[in-house]
């Protein structure tokens, strides 16, 4: 085994005699190049050694270095030289980032997967330069292990999510209508009154009140489902469907105050004849 001093005065090696002579014969090493055999600390020239004699024939002679040139340095490959491969930095990204993938509901994981495919090229074409293989696949499989983990969860929650919020929802919507019904009642009532002040009884139907609601759309209760009457804009519009609340009108002047005057099917909202309105 010799160590080579290369023209940019580096070492080289230690590399067996065949390699010597190989590198001899592609005139990357010269009679003048110097060596070093192992166990030894001097340096020699090659043609010192008579091993090298005959890999040194073929050579025509090379005329004298002025002392202020340089030879062309010798390059020998990592592998050649016995120097470990480098680890490939994008295969340890890919891993790390598989791992927090499953911090990240699998958003590094994606990122870790494609770095895995990327390193595995990178680490083939290097001739050797590069290791890391093992790296690389293990990331690839970390990276689509909490990929598959973080999709079959977010498939898993969102029936989950809809079936718990849709009940919640629904019920905050019915619970607001069933509060703006009210308030229409309380308006129904008041009109029912003034006409009652008016004409010293009640009125026939809820539609004889358009002079004292503000608009039509009074007597349809928020949770009305009927298409005709949610499309009902104008007083016209409810003569053949009616309004959504049911009206019970007295034949004499009520005296019990409390007495039912006009009902909501839909939230069971009551009207009472002294205009207050409640819940059944």
């Amino acid at each position: 085994m010799y160590k080579i001093r290369g023209a940019d005065n580096r070492e080289y090696g230690p590399v067996s005699a065949d390699v010597v002579r190989q590198w001899i014969a592609q005139r990357r090493v010269i009679a003048q190049t110097l060596l070093q055999p192992e166990g030894s600390s001097d340096w020699r020239m090659v043609a010192d050694f008579p091993e090298f004699a005959d890999a040194l024939a073929p050579q025509s002679p090379i005329p004298a270095v002025p002392p202020s040139a340089r030879p062309p340095p010798v390059s020998a490959s990592p592998t050649a030289l016995g120097r470990p491969p480098e680890t490939s930095a994008t295969a340890i990204a890919s891993l790390v980032l598989g791992i927090l993938g499953f911090f990240s509901c699998g958003i590094t994981a994606l990122i870790g997967l494609i770095l895995g495919f990327v390193s595995l090229g990178q680490i083939r074409k290097s001739n050797g330069r590069l290791s890391g293989s093992g790296l690389a696949i293990a990331g690839i499989c970390v990276s689509g292990l909490f990929l598959l983990f973080a999709l079959a969860t977010f498939l898993f929650f969102i029936p989950f999510g809809a079936a718990v919020s849709i009940p919640a929802a629904n019920k905050a919507r019915s619970r607001a209508e069933s509060i703006q019904c009210m308030n229409n009642l309380k308006q129904i009532g008041i009109a029912i009154r003034m006409w009652e002040t008016d004409h010293n009884a009640f009125p026939p139907d809820l539609l004889t009140l358009s002079n004292q609601l503000a608009s039509p759309n009074l007597l349809l209760c928020p949770g009305e489902r009927l298409r005709e009457r949610k499309r009902a804009s104008r007083w016209s519009d409810l003569n053949m469907i009616g309004s959504s609340y049911t009206y019970f009108a007295p034949a004499n002047k009520v005296t019990d105050q409390p007495t039912i005057l006009v009902t909501c099917p839909i939230h069971n909202n009551v009207c009472h004849a002294d205009g207050s309105v409640s819940s059944r």
